[in-house]
């Protein structure tokens, strides 16, 4: 126990939940040290759980040094990292995290420091949940330090290496570091080709485009050093919002600059796309040239035949594998590509497989941009349709004339391509509409014959009502009154009446099992027999038998939990915080992720309708699962609710003899939490407020005061800040809390500024327009600052722009505040 209390003692100081006076009371603690701070309400729920994770973190880096897999550097270095970028509510690994544990050492150490008392239930089941994400090899050489520079992050990773944040001791500059791991196992191909990048990038030297600065070898990992851009891929930006036709403009001049000073010194990227710009303050940087071809080499690491490039952007010769045929145009075409997902918002080739993505390439149709952008310009149309021409020789043959044409439409100039998209259109299917005009004249023939008969064989009028043949629908079914039966009368109910349901129903209709929705809603929770699962994270909670097995499933973007009740039936909740409100994408990824589960599965969508479960609203889709040679009933449940995205999906039997209404039950009982407040005192600064219990808690602590953070996860936060000060200049206190604060993160713009009183605090109350430095994300916010008995406060209220909601909960913690004398 004494072992346990010191690891956990350390993962409360580096946290900062307790000041030094609290640590010195607790240090002698006995029994387990985490569940008496519980007791006490020295921490709340969210923090216990979030030490948990920290526990389970520490025990098992320390573990992995003592197996030699990690020194004492590199387990000061991760554990300093996880602290200062964690949000203090994160039970999962990062996809950096599981490149420093080893899967098999893992599950060593936790074995034996659950047997030996050192961690607890919750912390083992915690380490179990991660094993199977873990990497099986590590590469021990690669890290902290590559060369003379010190591995902050990993930024990204792709086809040929990792791209990892590094900063250089000496010169203190962050750089990035582009590596190529396990390099000796390497074809030659792949080798050649990480070190051309490098030939080719160090001949580049342009604003538009990143600078290398070193490459090199060490202990066998070669690396290329560059420019690290603290900016956002345009990948992103356009997934978030749609640019303005300006903006579009202007930043495809930047990106045609730098294309066009690359093909003047011979090099064709042949790799354009999105996720290779970034965009950093409405500068475009252009990056990765992995794939680049210097035209003025006789070698070229492709082969004929070999397809380069991301699908979705490879101009038609490199979808062909015409590798003799790809030139500067190729970029053109990615570029006109770009150029129209930029101004609508979507990509306008697309597929479901690689295959059907180059068909589209090949032989498919172009939308017009208007379907997606009605106020757009014809212009800008004709240019992309130009840029995009199938046959290179229709395309512009330099970046320089795909430049003059944006910038002449910008001038109001005439352009050097024809603006008339109904002709262009027109001439691309010609034989398509000379078909259906055909079709157009003889269906007008025949409808003149048809008339000129019906006049000739007039009958006299009667009052004979008009039929209307329609395809017979089934009545609608109304459930009985609840009556009140234990839980085998109602599942047997239940088989009985879909057993009867299915030997009614004609062959043509649907066979799907019918339950009654009625029952499910009204469905009693027996204590004994269920138990409720609470999530506070996602706002949600749900019933489950105790009997089921169940197993985490969830990764860093998703968090799912799986419920098993062990005859072929189960339950899954899946809960993920979203940027949108499109339910349909919701579902599509879903059913990827059920698809991904099991190959040889086969899923057929049998209808689809809107349905409410509790205060959800959402669609339920109804579907018929095949897998391995067994049929089931499948019901999914999807919502979004307040940022959050909620799937409950049900899967049963489709055998009479074994059917399972407990999944439905469950997925039926999914609830949202209710509001609750906390009242928050702090004697020492005299104030209270009031703030939502389930919005997580961050603080973050000065030498002369601190601040405190609450529901600063989802895009909204309210705030306190205090600190111990000699003047009485408000001025001077709120230019500092707004570089504590604003300045660091975003760019802002003072909207008001008026004389305000809360709680018996006199002050003054600004607002303020945000954007976030590195997301370009607008936001909002209200602060009100004051000074008291020597202590300068601030209370704030961030929320992203136009968002009513949180604006008004935000409000109102923010008046909840009143100052408590002495």
């Amino acid at each position: 126990m004494h072992h346990r209390n010191s690891l956990v003692l350390n993962c409360i100081q580096a946290s900062g939940y307790l000041n030094v006076q609290q640590l010195e009371t607790v240090k002698n603690c006995r029994g387990d040290l985490l569940n008496n701070l519980a007791q006490s309400q020295l921490i709340n729920t969210q923090q216990k759980n979030y030490l948990h994770f920290l526990v389970a973190y520490y025990a098992l880096l320390q573990g992995s040094s003592r197996y030699g897999y990690l020194n004492e550097m590199q387990v000061k270095n991760l554990m300093h990292n996880k602290l200062k970028n964690s949000d203090g509510s994160t039970t999962s690994l990062t996809y950096a995290d599981k490149q420093f544990i080893h899967r098999d050492a893992a599950q060593k150490i936790a074995t034996d420091l659950y047997k030996n008392k050192v961690l607890v239930n919750e912390e083992y089941k915690l380490i179990q949940s991660w094993i199977s994400g873990l990497e099986g090899t590590l590469n021990k050489k690669a890290f902290p330090q590559i060369a003379s520079y010190q591995i902050e992050e990993l930024v990204g990773s792709g086809g040929m290496g990792r791209v990892y944040r590094a900063r250089h001791p000496i010169l203190q500059k962050d750089v990035a570091i582009k590596v190529l791991l396990n390099l000796q196992n390497a074809p030659q191909t792949i080798k050649q080709r990480f070190f051309s990048e490098a030939q080719t990038m160090a001949q580049l030297k342009h604003p538009n485009i990143v600078q290398i600065h070193d490459v090199g070898v060490h202990n066998g990992i070669s690396f290329i050093a560059m420019d690290y851009i603290d900016g956002m891929p345009l990948k992103d930006i356009l997934k978030e919002k749609k640019m303005s036709s300006r903006k579009c403009c202007d930043m495809m001049l930047q990106i045609l600059t730098a294309v066009n000073y690359a093909h003047q010194r011979g090099i064709i990227h042949r790799d354009l796309k999105p996720s290779n710009l970034l965009l950093k303050e409405n500068h475009i940087f252009l990056m990765d040239f992995g794939l680049a071809k210097d035209v003025k080499k006789d070698e070229d690491l492709t082969n004929s035949g070999q397809i380069l490039g991301t699908p979705k952007y490879m101009s038609p010769e490199q979808a062909e594998g015409k590798s003799k045929s790809i030139d500067l145009r190729s970029d053109i075409y990615a570029l006109g590509v770009i150029f129209y997902e930029m101004l609508t918002g979507v990509c306008p080739i697309n597929g479901s497989s690689q295959s059907k993505i180059i068909y589209n390439i090949l032989h498919g149709e172009v939308k017009p941009m208007r379907t997606y952008n009605k106020n757009l310009s014809s212009k800008l149309e004709a240019i992309c349709l130009k840029a995009m021409a199938r046959d290179a020789d229709k395309r512009y043959q330099t970046a320089r004339e795909m430049h003059s044409d944006i910038q002449n439409f910008l001038h109001g100039k005439a352009l050097s391509v024809s603006s008339s998209r109904i002709s262009q259109h027109m001439n691309r299917n010609q034989k398509k509409y000379t078909r259906i005009m055909a079709m157009a004249c003889a269906f007008v023939v025949c409808l003149s014959i048809g008339i000129f008969i019906g006049r000739g064989n007039k009958q006299p009028k009667t009052k004979q009502p008009l039929m209307v043949t329609s395809q017979q629908k089934p009545p609608q079914r109304i459930d009985p009154p609840l009556k009140k039966t234990t839980e085998k009368e109602l599942s047997r109910q239940v088989d009985e009446s879909s057993h009867n349901t299915a030997q009614k129903k004609s062959p043509q209709q649907n066979t799907q099992e019918y339950v009654p929705v009625s029952t499910l809603r009204n469905y009693k929770y027996i204590a004994n027999k269920w138990k409720k699962w609470v999530t506070r994270k996602y706002k949600a909670q749900f019933y489950i038998k105790p009997v089921w097995k169940y197993q985490v499933l969830s990764d860093d973007d998703i968090f799912r939990i799986l419920y098993s009740t062990g005859t072929n039936s189960y339950a899954v909740f899946a809960f993920s915080r979203v940027r949108h409100e499109n339910i349909s994408h919701v579902i599509q990824t879903a059913e990827k992720v059920i698809l991904s589960s099991n190959v040889s599965a086969k899923l057929v969508r049998k209808k689809q309708q809107d349905t409410q479960i509790n205060e959800l609203k959402g669609k339920m889709t109804y579907y018929q699962l095949h897998s391995a040679g067994k049929k089931f009933y499948l019901q999914m449940f999807t919502a979004i609710h307040d940022g959050i995205a909620y799937v409950c999906t049900a899967r049963r039997p489709q055998d009479t003899h074994r059917k399972n209404a407990g999944v439905l039950h469950a997925m039926y009982s999914l609830s949202i939490i209710g509001e609750e407040y906390t009242t928050v005192e702090n004697k020492d600064l005299h104030i209270r407020y009031k703030v939502k219990t389930k919005w997580p808690v961050r603080e973050k602590k000065f030498n002369n005061g601190g601040m405190k953070f609450y529901g600063y996860l989802g895009g909204f936060y309210f705030t306190v800040q205090s600190f111990k000060i000699e003047s009485k200049d408000l001025d001077y206190c709120r230019r500092k809390m707004e570089r504590q604060s604003i300045m660091k993160f975003y760019r802002f713009r003072v909207n008001d500024k008026k004389p305000y009183r809360i709680g018996g605090l006199n002050g003054i109350l600004v607002s303020y327009n945000l954007r976030n430095k590195r997301s370009n994300i607008r936001f909002e916010s209200q602060r009100f600052y004051t000074i008291k008995n020597g202590n300068a406060y601030g209370i704030f209220a961030v929320y992203r722009a136009n968002n009513e909601n949180h604006k008004a909960e935000l409000i109102e913690a923010m008046n909840s505040l009143e100052y408590i004398s002495e």
